[in-house]
C-alpha cells in the first residue's frame, strides 16, 4: 500500500477523472485508491486524505496548463491573422487588435491561477491534516463516519477536482477580461490626450 511515487499520483488523478470507460476508470481510481490508503484499512482518514488533497492541487495546475497550451496554440492562429488585417486598418484596427491581443496572451490568466495554486498548496502542507480536510470530509463522507471509503473517494474525488478546475478557469475568463479591459482603458486615454 502507498507504494506509489506522490509525483506521479497528480497526473494519474488528472487520467482518472478524463476516463470515460468505466471499467478503466473504476481501475485507475483502484490504483490511486491503494496508494493513499496507506495502512490498507479500506478508509481514508485525514492523514491519508491530506496528501491526497495536495495532489488534487497540482492535478489541477497539470490541467490548467495543458489548457494553457491549447489556449496558447489557437491565440497564435489568431493572432497571426490579427496582425495581417490590423496592418490595413488604421488606428482603431491597431487599438483593436491590442484588445483582441491581450485577451488572446493565455499566460497573462493563465499565470496568476497557476501561481495561486501554488501558494495554496504551499499554505496547505503547512496545516494540519484535520484542518486541512475538513472541507472535503463534509462534502465527501456521505454516511458521516468522518472517513472516506472507496466509493466515497472517487465520488469526492470527481466532485472536488470538478469544483476546483470550474473554479481556476473561472478566474482564468476573469483575467482575460480585466487584462483586455486595462488595454481599453489605455486606449482610451491615450486618444483623450491625443485630442487634447
Amino acid at each position: 500500500m502507498g507504494g506509489d511515487c506522490s509525483d506521479e499520483r497528480p497526473d494519474k488523478l488528472r487520467a482518472a477523472e478524463a476516463e470515460k470507460d468505466a471499467a478503466k476508470r473504476k481501475e485507475q481510481f483502484d490504483v490511486l485508491w491503494n496508494s493513499y490508503d496507506a495502512d490498507g484499512s479500506g478508509c481514508l482518514d485525514e492523514e491519508e486524505l491530506k496528501p491526497l488533497l495536495l495532489d488534487m492541487i497540482d492535478s489541477t495546475i497539470l490541467m490548467l496548463q495543458e489548457n494553457c497550451a491549447k489556449v496558447q496554440e489557437e491565440s497564435q492562429k489568431h493572432r497571426e491573422a490579427l496582425q495581417q488585417q490590423g496592418a490595413s486598418s488604421g488606428p482603431m484596427g491597431f487599438m483593436l487588435g491590442e484588445v483582441v491581443n491581450s485577451m488572446l496572451d493565455p499566460k497573462l490568466a493563465f499565470d496568476p491561477v497557476v501561481a495561486r495554486l501554488r501558494q495554496l498548496k504551499k499554505e496547505t502542507s503547512a496545516k494540519p491534516a484535520a484542518e486541512v480536510t475538513k472541507e472535503f470530509i463534509t462534502r465527501a463522507d456521505t454516511d458521516r463516519d468522518k472517513k472516506i471509503s472507496r466509493a466515497e473517494f472517487e465520488q469526492g474525488v470527481s466532485d472536488w477536482l470538478k469544483k476546483q478546475l470550474d473554479d481556476a478557469q473561472a478566474e482564468v475568463r476573469s483575467n482575460r477580461f480585466q487584462a483586455a479591459d486595462e488595454v481599453l482603458k489605455r486606449g482610451t486615454a491615450a486618444g483623450r490626450s491625443a485630442n487634447v
